[in-house]
């Protein structure tokens, strides 16, 4: 049987499939275009988790420091008028007298509440933290306050207080005297609901009362009122259970660290977090500083140069507080600072940076923290705002 022929123009070669030499040339070029796409979607998932991160921690900032303006514009309401925004309360010996918890705001600087007791704060190079405090009761349509229409002045602070009004003060709540005249506001337990008598209603405040387990009424005999007592017309405020005393800080126990808030009277916030909130996780610092109008000219003068001569006060290292006198505390500014959750670990030389009289941190601290893995992206936010309501400022 003949061989089928060959059609005409086309040669054996042109017949025959790929060698192994094309096949594997084929494989290698297949295999460095698939790389390069592997390698460009991992470097743009990179890029997005980053970004996505670094949103996050923009979005966080902005969310808690603006919950920190709000309730630091609140510090004071209810008590303001007080000087210096703050009450006295019987210290629990003779007739000495201590501040109570209701200071409009306190600042404590390069001190960590959630580890530490105000008095131990040292002023190290660390984080801040601050306490507000104020009453809200009149927010829900009570009547905060009455007057005087008998002097408070005998030697006893026990001695009947006789208001015009019983208004809605009740068992239980505490109650700050204020005459402008006076030296300082003084803070009492209210120990039963009001009776009338004596042309209006009598406020109980018996020896030894106390709230929450805290004594404001010195024991029977003693005075905690200023010298010259307190007058007809001077008023009563009352502080009622929607009060607070609230207090920030950052919590450097967890991983990521993060900024967080409590509700405590004790004289050692650290003692009792029993409501701690998380405000913002990945916050790992935060400062603070304050600044009132010593020359009255209207301008909050800052002098990076001569730190301690100017009107902020902690805003420089080595920086100190400016002797305010009368003048009101006019500003606090605030700074933020949060690191992403994770390191890069193509970054080897990011830090903490100096923020107020807060040195930088180093890249070798970041290592050490993520065990050589690299250091952290960061995002700081700053804002400054102003105090409504607080006459004065403690620190």
């Amino acid at each position: 049987m003949a061989a089928p022929k060959r059609p005409q123009g086309v040669s054996p070669i042109d017949q025959a499939g790929l060698t192994l030499i094309e096949l594997m040339i084929g494989v290698l070029l297949a295999s460095v275009f698939i790389s390069g796409l592997f390698y460009l979607f991992s470097g743009q998932k990179k890029t997005y988790t980053q970004q996505h991160n670094q949103m996050t921690n923009h979005q966080s900032l902005a969310g808690a420091m603006q919950f920190l303006t709000r309730q630091i514009r609140r510090g004071g309401t209810g008590f303001g008028g007080c000087p210096n925004s703050q009450a006295k309360m019987w210290s629990g010996s003779g007739t000495d007298t201590k501040v109570s918890p209701y200071v409009a705001l306190q600042v404590y600087n390069g001190c960590d509440l959630t580890t530490t007791a105000p008095a131990s704060c040292s002023g190290n190079d660390g984080v801040d933290s601050f306490t507000i405090a104020y009453s809200d009761d009149a927010a829900v349509g009570t009547l905060p306050a009455a007057r005087l229409i008998a002097d408070a002045l005998t030697s006893d602070s026990a001695s009947p207080i006789r208001v015009r009004t019983a208004g809605n003060f009740q068992a239980g709540d505490r109650m700050i005297l204020w005459d402008p005249r006076r030296e300082w506001c003084t803070m009492l337990a209210v120990t039963g609901n009001p009776t009338s008598g004596g042309g209006g209603f009598e406020l109980p405040h018996a020896a030894g009362g106390s709230v929450d387990s805290v004594v404001y009424n010195p024991t029977g005999g003693l005075n905690i009122f200023p010298s010259s007592g307190y007058g007809v017309g001077a008023l009563v405020v009352r502080i009622g259970p929607r009060s607070r005393v609230r207090h920030f800080s950052i919590d450097s126990s967890t991983n990521p660290p993060r900024l967080v808030t409590w509700t405590t009277e004790a004289a050692n916030p650290s003692a009792n977090k029993g409501d701690l909130e998380v405000l913002a996780d990945g916050v790992e610092d935060m400062q603070i500083a304050w600044a009132c109008d010593v020359d009255g000219d209207g301008d909050l003068s800052e002098t990076p140069s001569s730190p301690t001569t100017d009107e902020w006060a902690f805003a420089d290292p080595g920086d100190t507080a400016p002797t305010c006198g009368d003048a009101r505390i006019s500003a606090v500014r605030i700074t933020l600072i949060a690191r992403q959750p994770s390191p890069d670990m193509e970054n080897q030389t990011s830090y903490r940076p100096a923020a107020e009289d807060r040195a930088a941190g180093s890249p070798a601290a970041d290592q050490v923290a993520t065990n050589g893995m690299g250091t952290f992206v960061r995002s700081t936010l700053t804002t400054v705002v102003n105090l409504p309501n607080v006459a004065g400022l403690k620190q």
